[in-house]
């Protein structure tokens, strides 16, 4: 009898131990939230650092604080007061942080109008706007009706914080987030028109300059978002779903 009773005992310690494993693993998952002061001390050293390695670096240390981390659960409100709930996604998210005081936001928009067109079956679309609710229902009609947009309301205006959405990063600013909400990729910036794009030879001389017109920079953008999205739909595809 006593070797029954020790048996069941151990089989119960080892059934503990088992599901104590399941939590802790649950909840050590690294929360974007928690690294939103340190990515943005990274980001003011780039702006900061006069040396190209060391704001690599620092590119490098933000990438890595934000891939594979997990978005919280949030209830965005339009300029409508419709509600957009991340708590169970059905399909991959792309969320933008933007501005209409930020030029290369403005530039990306006909792209992005046009990446939300052919994928709005595959992919919810939230811009995160820093203009307040006034501000985003003048720009509405510049968006496909597809995308939601979300302006900071006054209980969210704080440095970091996008309706909820702690972010330490400039504009644009792109996270590609999967059903399970773990950030997948991240990337920021756009191309814009009246800049150029200088191609150099190995020893790095120029050997060719050219200008950007409105009709290449919306191309490029196209294609970045384009590329990028569809690394999202493959990290996603066949991935099972968290309870």
């Amino acid at each position: 009898m006593k070797s029954i009773y020790f048996r069941k005992g151990l089989v119960f310690v080892m059934l503990i131990g088992f599901i104590s494993c399941k939590i802790d693993q649950k909840n050590n998952k690294k929360l974007l939230s928690e690294s939103a002061h340190i990515i943005k001390s990274y980001q003011d050293s780039i702006s900061s650092s006069n040396s190209t390695d060391i704001s690599r670096r620092y590119r490098d240390s933000v990438y890595r604080k934000i891939i594979d981390s997990y978005i919280g659960d949030h209830k965005f409100k339009d300029f409508a007061n419709i509600v957009f709930n991340t708590s169970k996604l059905q399909k991959p998210l792309f969320i933008e942080v933007t501005s209409s005081t930020c030029p290369p936001c403005k530039s990306q928009i006909p792209a992005l109008n046009k990446i939300v067109e052919k994928y709005k079956d595959s992919v919810d679309f939230v811009l995160l706007f820093g203009d307040n609710t006034q501000k985003v229902k003048q720009l509405s009609s510049m968006y496909n009706d597809e995308i939601e947009l979300i302006p900071n309301r006054g209980s969210y205006k704080q440095p970091l914080n996008f309706s909820g959405f702690k972010h330490g990063m400039g504009y644009p600013s792109k996270y590609y987030i999967d059903v399970n909400k773990k950030i997948v990729h991240y990337s920021s910036g756009a191309m814009m028109p009246n800049g150029s794009i200088i191609t150099r030879d190995s020893l790095g001389r120029i050997i060719k300059e050219t200008l950007v017109t409105e009709k290449i920079a919306d191309s490029m953008n196209f294609a970045k978002l384009e590329a990028e999205i569809q690394y999202l739909l493959t990290q996603n595809r066949f991935l099972p779903s968290q309870e």
